[in-house]
């Protein structure tokens, strides 16, 4: 930025004569065409008109009128640009207190030249050199002039590559909104140094009577709504304009091209073109509010607390409520930077999220203005989270806000992180903020197997199919399966998916390494890792208590029994029931549970616990014989499963059956 400096007041005194005349004093008595356009916001349109007749400066512009009689023989002079040079003249020949800047150095060459170097800075190296060749070294009077002359477009420009020329346009913009905040700046700085009040306000502006009355309720409440409504209805009153006018309220802002058209006897292509400025034409209006005195304090909801300022629906409700208007979000949006400008610019939707059809809805759906300073920071990290939000993922990611905003100037980090999670929030709902993380959403197309393992992943554990097939229809019932699909499915993709046994029940691959205790192999592999990290002899009613949890139906007598037909020899057997490891040596062997002898389970027995709970029973048997808990238990479920006791889902013993003797 230093070079830049240096080069910029080395090249102000040789290639292009003196420097840019904004400064103060008397400087400023005789600027030229940049230095109106910087202090007064000379129009591209007048701009033009008066260098194409080599009115280069103030006094030359006023030198031609007085010789005229007016600018009716200015060449290509239109009523509009006739209207604003007169006003031009009419403001530079107020009093200095009004027209000039008062405090020192306010407003220099200096810092003129410093914001365009600021711009300048921001170009990549080809565009850099694509202006140096059209300007000389960066000078402020040498661009501002090019940009005036090229027009927002940049059409006067030699042919340059897209790129070039779109950030060109960008710096262009910049630029201007830049000056032009300034310019504001400047001018209400001067009025408040001279007490500038309500009187001299409404003197200052030529407005009537019946403007102060809609400004004002009898009460002494403000009505600034209601005041712009009456303020704005003074201006000229054709078509286009009443067209723009008619935008600005709720029911014209809601109106389709066509019925726009219809209303205004246009052509809804010309609705098109006239919708267009929109902005360039309706927001200069509203600057006359920028130095009425106590507007903030009368509308403390129209300031900006932070890096980001919503127009919401809310807001616009309330202030319509309030002045008894019908203004639409637009010219809400406009009031609140004419009310406090000079923090915040208005914002675009497309130019930081991209011209789709959901941008260019949010523009005219959810205005804001935000922070000049995290325009560009903000529009970089949305195009990072942009990518990361097109690649194809069957499971959420998690992006931190720490790596997001790693290579951010720690001064703008809070304030732009602040701003990108406002905005985020509103253009892409799917992305969720929690944790200090961007959480990106699942955006793969799931096929059945992907479906399956979401389905086994909120079940948590192995499941029977007709567990699967009811959380499937519920997660998704647009997708309906059947149980021999999904038995396919387990077949055929063993990578991901498992089965356990042959009871139809399925769990996930990895949860085999996650999970020692659901190993799916056969019982003997399953009993195996059981006594691998056990550090006695299991007994057979402990090994059918884990077993089952995972294969429904086997029975403590037959796990034994698989064991025993084992002929690779690493089961140990011994005596009570309790099974080993062959490869490992015990201290001791635990005693024996003891059992529960038949003839507590008989029916004459049973038959006194009808219409008792279940608990009662195992409480009585435990008491006879001693049994541990879980003895009693398994044996109570055993003789269920036999029939020879029927409990309901109450727990309450409700009948009793003789043992079934077999016959041959």
């Amino acid at each position: 930025m230093d070079d830049f400096l240096n080069i910029g007041a080395e090249s102000s005194a040789t290639r292009n004569g003196p420097e840019l005349t904004i400064g103060t004093g008397s400087e400023n008595r005789d600027p030229d065409l940049a230095g109106l356009t910087v202090l007064h916001g000379l129009s591209i349109r007048a701009f033009n008109v008066c260098r194409g007749a080599q009115l280069d400066h103030l006094s030359s512009i006023r030198q031609f009128s007085e010789r005229h009689g007016g600018f009716q023989k200015l060449r290509n002079c239109g009523k509009k640009t006739i209207r604003e040079l007169e006003d031009l003249l009419a403001k530079c020949a107020t009093a200095p207190s009004t027209a000039t800047p008062t405090e020192e150095g306010y407003f220099s060459s200096d810092q003129i030249q410093r914001i365009y170097l600021q711009y300048f800075s921001q170009l990549g190296p080809a565009s850099r050199d694509a202006l140096t060749a059209l300007t000389g070294p960066p000078v402020a009077r040498s661009g501002i002039n090019l940009f005036m002359r090229s027009g927002e477009a940049l059409n006067g420009l030699p042919d340059m590559p897209d790129a070039i020329l779109k950030e060109l346009r960008h710096m262009r913009r910049a630029l201007f909104q830049a000056l032009d905040r300034r310019r504001h700046a400047l001018r209400v700085a001067n009025l408040k140094s001279t007490a500038f009040d309500l009187d001299q306000w409404f003197q200052f502006h030529d407005l009537s009577m019946a403007a102060r009355a809609e400004l004002f309720t009898p009460s002494g409440s403000m009505t600034l709504l209601r005041f712009m409504d009456h303020y704005l209805e003074q201006f000229d009153h054709h078509n286009a304009y009443r067209l723009l006018l008619h935008t600005l309220h709720q029911p014209g802002a809601n109106c389709t091209t066509t019925e726009l058209a219809r209303q205004f006897d246009l052509t809804p292509e010309r609705v098109r073109q006239i919708l267009v400025k929109t902005e360039a034409r309706l927001r200069k209006p509203f600057e006359v509010i920028a130095d009425l005195p106590d507007v903030q304090y009368h509308y403390p909801e129209l300031l900006a607390a932070g890096p980001v300022f919503m127009v919401t629906k809310e807001l616009v409700d309330k202030l319509n409520k309030r002045d008894r208007t019908q203004f639409s979000p637009l010219a809400v949006l406009y009031v609140a930077h004419a009310v406090d400008p000079y923090k915040l610019v208005i914002g675009s939707w497309t130019a930081l999220f991209g011209p789709d059809k959901h941008s260019f809805a949010l523009n005219s759906e959810q205005l804001f203005m935000i922070d000049p300073l995290l325009v560009q920071p903000a529009a970089k990290k949305i195009a990072v989270l942009a990518e990361l939000l097109k690649k194809k993922r069957k499971h959420q990611e998690a992006i931190k806000e720490a790596d997001l905003m790693k290579d951010v100037d720690r001064s703008i980090r809070p304030r732009l992180l602040a701003s990108l999670k406002q905005l985020v929030a509103i253009r892409w709902p799917e992305i969720d903020l929690r944790d200090d993380q961007f959480i990106l959403p699942a955006n793969k197309m799931k096929f059945n197997d992907d479906r399956l393992e979401e389905v086994l992943l909120s079940l948590n554990e192995p499941s029977h199919v007709s567990v699967v097939m009811e959380e499937w229809e519920r997660r998704f019932p647009d997708h309906p399966v059947t149980a021999p699909a999904i038995s396919n499915m387990i077949v055929h993709n063993k990578t991901m998916f498992m089965s356990i046994g042959w009871t139809s029940t399925y769990g996930l691959r990895r949860w085999e390494k996650d999970r020692p205790e659901l190993n799916m192999g056969s019982i003997r592999t399953f009993v195996y890792h059981l006594l691998e990290f056990a550090p006695t002899p299991l007994h057979k009613d402990e090994l059918e208590e884990a077993v089952k949890r995972v294969r429904q139906g086997v029975t403590g007598s037959g796990i034994f029994h698989n064991l025993r037909l084992d002929k690779s020899g690493i089961f140990l057997f011994f005596s009570g029931g309790y099974v080993g490891l062959a490869q490992k040596s015990y201290d001791h062997v635990p005693a024996p549970p003891p059992n529960v002898p038949g003839h507590l389970l008989r029916a004459g027995n049973l038959s006194k616990f009808i219409g008792k709970p279940r608990n009662l029973l195992a409480e009585h048997l435990m008491a006879e014989c001693h049994a541990l808990p879980n003895r009693v238990a398994l044996v109570i479920d055993r003789t269920i499963a036999d029939g020879r006791l029927v409990v309901d889902e109450n727990g309450v013993i409700r009948s009793v059956h003789e043992k079934r003797k077999s016959t041959k």
